[in-house]
């Protein structure tokens, strides 16, 4: 499927609306990512994705792409260096509740997590983690990412 009509809209939309939108980014340098998406054959899963890059690169935390949320039924947050589940949305007595993650997928999470800096941006360390579990939390996004429906959080 074509989605050059939807990334046309897009950029024109951010080169009207976007203060500076060429500040972390050169206009030469972005128009290159528009192209290379243009000559790309996707799924709209896979086009949500590239455009979630691209604005990326823009670098500017306030500009991005929201793409659908099926939360998982847990809070995450950041604790120092780890992500633990502060609520349970489903059970008010879960056993998961103050449990750390420890790997998605049988992946170690900070080597996973580090997936994810191409979809977001951020200006600072508290961003980033707050961007990480964010999209940890979205079941769209992982699922999208693993190219699966099975996700697996080991505690």
């Amino acid at each position: 499927m074509g989605y050059e009509q939807d990334l046309d809209q897009l950029v024109t939309f951010l080169e009207q609306t976007h203060p500076d939108l060429y500040r972390n980014i050169t206009k030469e340098a972005f128009y290159t990512e528009v192209d290379n998406l243009k000559n790309k054959r996707m799924i709209k899963e896979q086009f949500q994705l590239e455009l979630m890059k691209l604005v990326a690169k823009i670098n500017d935390p306030h500009t991005t792409v929201n793409i659908p949320n099926y939360d998982i039924p847990f809070r995450i947050m950041p604790i120092g260096d780890k992500y633990y589940i502060v609520d349970d949305y489903v059970n008010v007595e879960s056993s998961y509740v103050g449990k750390s993650i420890t790997a998605i997928n049988g992946i170690q999470v900070d080597s996973y997590l580090k997936n994810f800096d191409e979809y977001i941006a951020f200006d600072n360390e508290a961003w980033k983690k707050t961007s990480y579990c964010d999209l940890l939390s979205n079941l769209y996004f992982l699922k999208m990412m693993e190219h699966s429906n099975e996700i697996t959080f080991d505690l």
